[in-house]
Formats: C-alpha cells, sequence, structure tokens
C-alpha cells in the first residue's frame, strides 16, 4: 500500500497523531495535538502533517505559520518525526509540507532543532532552492535548540540523589526539614493557587508570562489527555512554590515554575523538581527535561542536577521567494521585535 499524506483534524486522528508522537524517541510535547492548539497566538496558525501506510502514522510533522495570508512564514520545530529517516515517507512528507507552504503563500520555511540524520536528506530535498544553515526568520520560536535533561531510566532514587552535587542535595533536605509538603494539584482551586505564585515570581523576576485563562486552559488540558502534572509546595499550609510538568510517554519536561517571595529563604523548587523525577520513575518516564539551560541563577539552578545536554542547534532555513525574503529580512531577524510581540501573545 502506498503513502498517504493527511492533515489530522477529527478526533481519531489527532488521537492517533498523539499516540505517534509518544511513540517516537524524538517525539516531545512540543508535537503534540491540544499543546499546539494551547499556543496559538495573533498572527499565527499551527497544523499537523502526517504521513500514513498501512494504516498507521510512518511520519509527520507540527508546523507555525506566522503572518497573514499568502505572506507568512512556516516554522518546523523540533522536527519532523520519521520512524525510519531512510524511509521513503520523509520525501512524501516534504513534498507535502512543500505544497502546504505553497497554498497558503509561505515565503520562508525554516527547520529548527530537528535530529542530525534529517540535516542531508532535508537539504537534498530543497536543493533547488537557496538554503542557508541559520535562521532567517528569529521573532519567535516555538520550540527549544539546546535541551537538559535529567536522565531517569534504570536508576534507583538513592543513585539519582547522588549524582546530584552537594548543593542540590543539601538543599532537599533543607526544604524537607523546613515541613515542606508537596501534594498533587487536582483542580481549579489548585491551578489558582498556581498562578498567583506564576504572577508574582514573574513580576519579581521581569519576565512574560501567560494570560490567567491560557494558563488554565494548558493545564486543564494536560489533564484532560492525561499528561499533566502540577505539583505544589505548601509551608504551613500556605502554597509557596509549584511546578508544572508535562509526561509525554516518551519523555517528561517541566513547563512552568515559581515561588513566593515570603518563602525565598527556603528551597521549595528544588523540592519540587526532585518530587516531579520521583514520580516520573513511578511511571517509567526515561527522562525528566528542564528546557533550556537558561542563564544565571537559572542555569546554577538546573546544573546542580548534573544534566545532560541535548544540543540540537542545527536549521535548514529554505528561501521560497527571495523577492520577498530579502527585503523583509531586516524585519523579521530583528529579535528587538521579540519582547513586544510577546506581551502581545500574553494579552491574547
Amino acid at each position: 500500500m502506498g503513502m498517504l499524506t493527511t492533515r489530522p483534524s477529527t478526533r481519531e486522528q489527532l488521537e492517533a497523531w498523539d499516540h505517534f508522537v509518544a511513540s517516537c524517541p524524538q517525539g516531545s510535547h512540543w508535537h503534540l495535538s491540544w499543546w499546539l492548539d494551547c499556543h496559538r497566538a495573533p498572527l499565527s496558525r499551527t497544523g499537523i502533517l502526517a504521513v500514513e501506510q498501512d494504516g498507521r502514522i510512518v511520519a509527520g510533522t507540527a508546523w507555525h505559520r506566522y503572518g497573514v495570508r499568502q505572506c507568512n512564514v512556516t516554522i518546523v520545530s523540533n522536527g519532523p518525526l520519521v520512524s525510519d529517516p531512510a524511509s521513503p515517507a520523509l520525501g512524501s512528507l516534504l513534498a507535502a509540507l512543500k505544497e502546504d507552504c505553497r497554498r497558503a503563500g509561505s515565503f520562508l520555511l525554516q527547520f529548527e532543532a530537528f535530529e542530525p540524520a534529517l540535516t542531508e536528506p532535508i537539504r537534498s530535498f530543497f536543493a533547488r532552492y537557496r538554503l542557508e544553515d541559520q535562521p532567517v526568520w528569529k521573532l519567535r520560536h516555538p520550540g527549544i535548540w539546546r535541551d537538559i535533561r535529567i536522565p531517569l531510566a534504570g536508576r534507583t532514587q538513592e543513585e539519582l540523589l547522588k549524582s546530584f552535587n552537594r548543593l542540590a542535595r543539601r538543599q532537599i533536605r533543607d526544604a524537607q526539614q523546613a515541613g515542606v509538603e508537596i501534594v498533587a494539584g487536582r483542580d481549579d482551586g489548585d491551578i489558582a493557587a498556581a498562578y498567583e505564585i506564576f504572577r508574582e515570581s514573574s513580576a519579581r523576576k521581569g519576565y512574560v508570562i501567560r494570560s490567567r485563562q491560557d494558563f488554565h486552559e494548558l493545564i486543564q488540558q494536560a489533564w484532560k489527555h492525561g499528561m499533566g502534572r502540577l505539583l505544589l509546595a505548601r509551608i504551613e499550609g500556605v502554597a509557596a512554590g509549584f511546578l508544572f510538568g508535562v509526561f509525554h510517554h516518551c519523555g517528561a519536561v517541566g513547563v512552568h515554575t515559581g515561588h513566593t517571595e515570603r518563602y525565598a529563604n527556603i528551597p521549595t523548587g528544588r523540592l519540587l523538581h526532585w518530587h516531579m523525577m520521583l514520580q516520573a520513575i513511578n511511571e517509567g518516564i526515561p527522562y525528566l527535561s528542564l528546557a533550556a539551560p537558561g542563564r544565571g541563577g537559572v542555569r546554577e539552578f538546573k546544573d546542580a542536577f548534573h544534566p545532560q545536554l541535548i544540543d540540537n542547534t542545527r536549521f535548514v532555513t529554505v528561501i521560497l521567494k527571495p523577492h520577498l525574503v530579502d527585503p523583509l529580512r531586516g524585519l523579521i531577524g530583528d529579535v528587538r521585535w521579540m519582547e513586544p510581540l510577546k506581551r502581545l501573545a500574553a494579552r491574547r
């Protein structure tokens, strides 16, 4: 039976897509259908292309499109996903993606943070176009290029704890001795408590967060699909910190976290991450991602767990319409637009 390219849209099709993502070692929350739905923003769209063979998905990709009809860019981040890079399915997928970009009026197609084995097949397929090995579109990236992960597979609780540096182990003990209680969030009230901590923490540190409604929707959707984990740290019954993560079967990721100024001297964040790791081990999850390495204190916090760095900083940028890309390059490559765009998206 030949290859069939589909655009999953029905509940059954989207469930099949999410199952495929969960079965791929390279799959992550970035590709899940409900995650994509929760990350739409002004002047942007998301979609999925899948290739089926004998009734099952063997390749596919999620895409993000920024701009207006007939004048936009298409970004493929942390993908495509293929069961076998040498399979004809990859060629079918790229052909469908090229046609989709043509119909939508994309003048730029940018692949980001894909597996090394996909570099040459992607470049070879788009060989007749002008290609660049750096991102031309720089305003917003829907995935991450460098991912730090804590390996969990085959490790006991004791082995994992010993792998952390002395500071991390001491902070876990300090939080336990301070009487911090870690509880699983289960309802709207717990989501509201987490958001208040998130809001306070972001105001204190000066970063942009999603709206209350979006935060609530994201966690509810994650719970609905059995992938959401919301942990709250309580001190004397008062919510002092939270950690929201997504368990997507082939891995887990800590998505949002924060703590209150009132209990800033107690390392609730360290204990929250430790409990999420233990939960992941109990559920047979092979790793917990801490997302991008970060800088300053964030980097120091993550490094104390002695994580592994997964570096997928590679790009293939396909210039579909040079006559549009060249004059617009100064605009779409100017990162000074990034913060205003984030603030606009957070208010949607």
